[in-house]
């Protein structure tokens, strides 16, 4: 059987990026099973704010986003970028602007890494509560209810200025979100498109007997 060379296939993810990847494709399967409505970019940000903070004033280092002080409240920049990438990867639709229901193929992700879920279960348990106590909230509630609720810097969310940063402390660290390193190349793969068709190409090759050596 000729072996495959994973890595020497190639691939552009930033490792920093698989953690939050995979709670944000988590927390918006959640979402969806409470959400009537369309999900959104805005809801999103609000949500994965919400869910940081609560991860980590109980000592949770799940969520690890650069929230800033921008139009409607608390906004992080990755969270567009991993939003987009989930898409391109085909774990959430394109179709409809503003919505972001999970494919089939991001479901099976979610099965597939049940066990790192359940290994986590303890930080996964405040984006879950997160989910259920604000899921069902539209978007402007939300900001609403973060604009009346957040303070920084002695001041109200609401007047501060904007582009300021709005980092979350950790408080009385307990443990992080952990994916071990066999699930982090899986993952990898999974969410680097290079990679992933990199390997599909390799599967193929090795099926119709190919010679070529990755």
């Amino acid at each position: 059987m000729r072996k495959i060379n994973i890595e020497e296939i190639g691939g552009d993810i930033e490792r920093g990026d698989l953690k939050n990847c995979l709670q944000l494709l988590y927390l918006i399967h959640k979402t969806k099973s409470v959400c009537k409505g369309s999900l959104g970019i805005t809801k999103t940000q609000k949500l994965c704010f919400l869910t940081e903070f609560f991860q980590r004033s109980k000592g949770f280092n799940g969520f690890d986003f650069n929230f800033f002080r921008w139009n409607y409240g608390p906004m992080a920049g990755d969270i567009y970028r991993l939003i987009e990438m989930l898409k391109d990867v085909e774990m959430i639709h394109k179709g409809k602007i503003g919505d972001f229901p999970v494919t089939e193929k991001g479901l099976k992700l979610l099965e597939i890494f049940n066990p790192v879920f359940e290994e986590n279960a303890d930080v996964l348990r405040e984006t879950e509560k997160t989910v259920e106590e604000f899921g069902g909230m539209s978007a402007g509630s939300l900001k609403e209810y973060i604009y009346d609720t957040f303070w920084f810097g002695g001041i109200p969310l609401r007047d501060v200025e904007f582009g300021t940063n709005l980092f979350i402390p950790l408080s009385k660290r307990k443990r992080d979100f952990v994916i071990p390193e066999e699930w982090l190349e899986t993952l990898e793969i999974y969410l680097d498109k290079g990679l992933y068709e990199g390997l599909k190409q390799a599967l193929k090759n090795a099926r119709a007997g190919k010679s070529e050596r990755w």
